[in-house]
């Protein structure tokens, strides 16, 4: 039952209209972020992110969508809630999702996910 709400939530809890910029591209996915979802408590940022794979993955996905959390101070990320879908862009149902913050990483210089810090912290 906790794996349809999780899967249901992550469904709803990006509208199917929110902005994606495009801030960066590795060797397998463009990555995205909705900066109308950018929340901020004191050194703590969150936002939605998406990467959409430039092949179809082994697993049948073509997208992820998470929403991150960022400590902009000590320059880390964790994953709150993070969904897998058929198809480009977050569309279609969800084939499996998964929500619980994640540990903490650091960003590692260079990164993708050093790219997104910038953006949700202002750096």
């Amino acid at each position: 039952m906790r794996y349809i709400v999780t899967l249901l939530l992550l469904v709803v809890a990006v509208p199917a209209w929110a902005k994606w910029v495009e801030y960066s591209e590795s060797e397998i996915a463009h990555h995205y972020l909705d900066p109308d979802t950018i929340r901020v408590k004191g050194d703590l940022r969150r936002a939605w992110e998406l990467q959409n794979y430039k092949q179809r993955r082994e697993d049948d996905t073509m997208s992820a969508r998470s929403y991150a959390e960022y400590d902009c101070e000590e320059e880390r990320i964790r994953i709150i809630e993070l969904g897998w879908f058929p198809e480009p862009m977050a569309a279609g149902l969800p084939l499996w999702g998964s929500n619980g913050l994640s540990e903490w990483r650091y960003v590692v210089p260079g990164s993708v996910a050093k790219n997104a810090l910038k953006i949700v912290c202002g750096h």
